[in-house]
């Protein structure tokens, strides 16, 4: 729902689940998520995909 509105389009966003399955990584993306992680959580590769989603300079 939130992909819906124009001005949240391009806000990021990672679905979290202890669920690691293909069928539950293509139903976040499918949802509208930029991505998906599992628990428990790496915060290592947390901070790598933000840095990924993220403006480099803070804004958007």
């Amino acid at each position: 729902r939130i992909r819906q509105y124009a001005e949240l389009r391009d806000v990021p966003i990672v679905a979290v689940s202890a669920h690691d399955t293909a069928d539950f990584h293509a139903d976040a993306l499918a949802a509208g998520c930029n991505d998906y992680v599992t628990k428990p959580i790496d915060f290592d590769q947390l901070e790598a995909l933000l840095s990924r989603l993220l403006p480099k300079d803070g804004r958007q």
